[in-house]
């Protein structure tokens, strides 16, 4: 590709908040590229720990439909549970191999972008355009953001599955209440039931949803 220029703040948008980009390293991610047209370092241990964290969980809770007792209900819960992390790791598939593209969408937040195209009598409906955009992103952003963080929060110390239901019942999830709780549906190879496997399995997941 060529190579693009970089995006400074100056470049962006009045009042467009960019915090969230930096926060998660995607600003520098496609800053670097749009300047070397390579995948930066950072890019490369996102992906390589995502697909080490998040691959064990997806195979496991696939190949555990082929080990445990399941029925329609419990295999469409173990499936249902396992998409978020297949979900992360086909994001990150997807970003590598359109990271060129996704770059270039990324001219969209430089305030010189209207700009270009239109005359000065429009100077004002592309101000207009702007500030409208600015707000509603930073709103979205932020709402989205802390929905996540209390989502995320909520399942971390209240994990609401029952070990013994992935292991030996069908039917219900809420009909099995006693015993250990876990964060996910997922099932593994492994006595989950009893420690230490169980305070291991626990961490993994609330890795998982962090």
């Amino acid at each position: 590709m060529a190579h693009q220029t970089v995006i400074e703040d100056s470049d962006i948008i009045n009042g467009l908040q960019i915090r969230f980009l930096k926060l998660f390293g995607i600003w520098q991610i496609i800053n670097d590229y749009r300047k070397t047209g390579k995948q930066n370092i950072i890019l490369k241990i996102q992906v390589f720990i995502t697909v080490i964290i998040a691959a064990p969980s997806v195979v496991c809770t696939y190949v555990g439909l082929l080990v445990i007792e399941v029925d329609i209900q419990k295999a469409t819960i173990l499936n249902f549970h396992s998409l978020p992390t297949l979900q992360a790791l086909c994001r990150y598939i997807v970003f590598w191999y359109n990271i060129d593209s996704l770059s270039r969408l990324y001219n969209l937040m430089k305030k010189d972008f209207l700009e270009e195209i239109v005359n000065d009598m429009q100077q004002e409906k592309v101000e207009f355009i702007y500030r409208k955009v600015s707000r509603n992103s930073n709103k979205t952003c932020a709402i989205v953001f802390v929905a996540i963080a209390i989502a995320g929060a909520y399942l971390l110390f209240s994990p609401g599955i029952s070990v013994e239901y992935i292991m030996h019942r069908t039917g219900n999830t809420f009909s099995t209440t006693g015993g250990r709780k876990k964060i996910s549906t997922g099932w593994y190879p492994v006595p989950m039931d009893t420690s230490p496997c169980y305070e291991f399995i626990l961490f993994y997941e609330g890795f998982l949803v962090t």
